[in-house]
């Protein structure tokens, strides 16, 4: 009999779990909806690059929004573990790729040497930026890597230092200027924040009013 009740409670908390999923699937889905992206069918190769390179995983899904003033795609990455829902991302396209990649995480200390390799994707391939370098990202719980062998622009670091102080960014987990693309992410979870911080962090360091040329290195 106790046996019996120990099954019936089994099953009824994997019962729970599922249904907990499928209404978190849901809600996700309606509110990628509402936001006007559509998901689509054959993802482009630079996209499937940029999230390897990021997290050395595939997207799971895409979504791509045609929006007047610039396309966009809102990309579910998932890591496959129970312990966490993966990251939802979404990308800009960056006018031009003369920029060395440079990526923000905000985390809880700077990754160890140690460990990047054991951490892999963005880890693998770049390296900290020197404090001196990013002295706005001070007290903010925000990191930065960069591509090695290659100098970032003043006014890249300076719209970067920016773009963490936007309210709500510290629902961010990530920001990334590489391969052509802006890219943003936050915990799957964090959807809302995600839909509503990434077009100011895209305004701060994208704004097409201000000069291009104060890109130029300096």
């Amino acid at each position: 009999m106790n046996g019996n009740i120990g099954i019936a409670a089994a099953l009824t908390v994997i019962l729970l779990g599922l249904a907990l999923l499928v209404a978190v699937a849901l809600r996700r889905k309606r509110g990628i909806e509402m936001a006007g992206y559509a998901e689509v069918e054959t993802v482009d190769e630079s996209l499937k690059d940029l999230t390897r390179a990021l997290f050395e995983l595939a997207p799971l899904e895409v979504h791509r929004k045609d929006d007047p003033s610039d396309r966009s795609w809102l990309i579910l990455v998932d890591s496959g573990g129970s312990e966490d829902s993966g990251c939802m991302m979404l990308a800009y396209p960056v006018p031009h790729d003369r920029w060395p990649a440079v990526v923000l995480v905000r985390s809880g200390r700077r990754v160890p040497r140690i460990f990047r390799n054991l951490t892999g994707g963005l880890f693998r391939w770049s390296k900290p930026m020197a404090d001196s370098e990013m002295d706005g990202l001070a007290g903010t719980g925000w990191y930065a890597y960069q591509e090695p062998n290659r100098e970032v622009p003043s006014v890249l670091k300076e719209r970067l230092c920016e773009a963490v102080k936007i309210p709500r960014s510290s629902g961010l987990l990530g920001i990334a200027v590489i391969d052509s693309y802006l890219a943003i992410w936050s915990d799957a979870m964090r959807l809302r924040t995600l839909l509503a911080t990434a077009p100011l962090v895209r305004g701060t360091i994208l704004d097409q009013s201000r000069d291009a040329r104060s890109f130029k290195f300096r």
